[in-house]
């Protein structure tokens, strides 16, 4: 196996590859510390600590067994960041990864799925400047 092919073997084989997920040593390679906090939130879901073990495994099989890769992961657990109700948050999750297809399809289906957190009126403000 080419090294480049190994590559694509881990983002298409995303659970695999978490499970041994260290955020120090991509940090140490070089990696954006954005996407590693994206990969560190993604593990954290998967192999975290949690009160919902069942579902947790669960959502390892179902992802699994739909070839979720990584992309569609770190995306799924992007929409469900403004989420707060960690039952909620794990219902939604087990549906995202039962959408059949590939990014597009996910990020279609996801805004049905996963309702719009609202976010607060900004309030009026007036701003004085030098002129």
């Amino acid at each position: 196996m080419t090294s480049f092919a190994a590559l694509v073997a881990g983002f298409t084989n995303p659970l695999e590859t978490l499970a041994s997920f260290d955020a120090r040593v991509l940090l140490d390679a070089g990696c954006n510390p954005a996407r590693v906090t994206e990969l560190t939130k993604v593990h954290t879901a998967y192999y975290g600590k949690t009160k919902f073990t069942r579902k947790q495994a669960n959502a390892i099989k179902i992802a699994r067994s739909t070839q979720k890769s990584m992309d569609q992961l770190v995306y799924i657990e992007g929409r469900l960041s403004g989420v707060k109700d960690h039952k909620e948050k794990w219902r939604l999750r087990l549906a995202l990864l039962s959408v059949k297809g590939d990014y597009k399809t996910l990020t279609r289906r996801a805004k049905d799925i996963v309702p719009e957190v609202e976010k607060p009126a900004p309030e009026p403000t007036m701003r004085i400047g030098r002129s």
